[in-house]
C-alpha cells in the first residue's frame, strides 16, 4: 500500500490552513531547495496564488501514481 494524497497533504499542511506553502512542501524528498521546490509549486499552481489547493495536489498525485497498482493487480492476478 502507498501513500495517499490525503496522506501527503495533510503531512505537508503544517499550518492546517488548507494550503500547502513552498516552506511546507520543502518537507517533501528532494524540495530541501527552495528554488526546486518554488519551481514545482509554481507548475503545480493552477491559480497562481503562490500555494497548492488540496485539488491542486491531488490533481498531480492521481495522474503521477495513476498507473501504479496496476502491475501489482497484474502479478497477483497471474497475467
Amino acid at each position: 500500500m502507498g501513500l495517499t494524497a490525503d496522506f501527503v497533504f495533510k503531512r505537508l499542511d503544517d499550518e492546517e490552513d488548507q494550503t500547502v506553502t513552498v516552506q511546507e512542501f520543502r518537507k517533501s524528498p528532494g524540495m530541501q531547495d527552495e528554488p526546486a521546490a518554488r519551481e514545482v509549486v509554481g507548475r503545480i499552481d493552477q491559480n497562481a496564488d503562490g500555494s497548492l489547493s488540496w485539488d491542486e495536489l491531488q490533481a498531480v498525485y492521481k495522474a503521477r501514481h495513476a498507473n501504479c497498482g496496476a502491475s501489482e493487480t497484474r502479478r497477483s492476478h497471474g497475467a
